[in-house]
């Protein structure tokens, strides 16, 4: 259920990463201006993610920012570790 992932989702080392790195936020809020309905950091702040219904979705999104990052990708959850759908450099 994509609303009470959405709703239970975060990140404790969110506020910890932002004062080290405030350009997290930046990331953040690029994805969230651009459809997404939460942004969320991975681990210790390398990455933003954003989970969508759909790919169409996630593409939308990734073609609107697109460019302002220095990888922009719409990746898919698989049984075992990754599978890359599109990627932006």
């Amino acid at each position: 259920d994509m609303d009470l992932y959405l709703r239970a989702a975060g990140n404790a080392l969110g506020l910890a990463a932002l004062s080290v790195a405030p350009k997290i936020l930046r990331a953040a809020d690029a994805l969230r201006a651009a459809g997404a309905k939460k942004a969320l950091m991975t681990g210790s702040g390398s990455a933003m993610f954003a989970p969508f219904e759909t790919a169409e979705e996630a593409r939308s999104v990734a073609q609107r920012i697109k460019g302002d990052f220095a990888c922009c990708g719409v990746h898919s959850p698989v049984p075992a570790g990754l599978e890359i759908m599109e990627e932006t450099h």
